[in-house]
């Protein structure tokens, strides 16, 4: 798991210790792996992935894109 709260994902990502490209594949697959039992989640956007890599250029470049980061 990338993180517990909300915070030590933020501090994650700070850190570099993992993308949010890896953070978004990471929980897509435990959703895909879970959600048959939990019927918790509608739908995964197609373009999550790309939204995703657009995010870590951004922070990549130093940018703060949100409050998340």
């Amino acid at each position: 798991m990338f993180a517990s709260s909300i915070k030590k994902f933020q501090e994650g990502l700070r850190q570099k210790k993992f993308s949010v490209t890896e953070a978004l594949l990471y929980y897509t697959k435990k959703i895909k792996e879970e959600n048959s039992n939990l019927n918790a989640y509608l739908e995964i956007f197609d373009d999550a992935e790309k939204e995703a890599k657009v995010l870590d250029g951004r922070l990549a470049q130093g940018e703060v894109p949100g409050p998340l980061f």
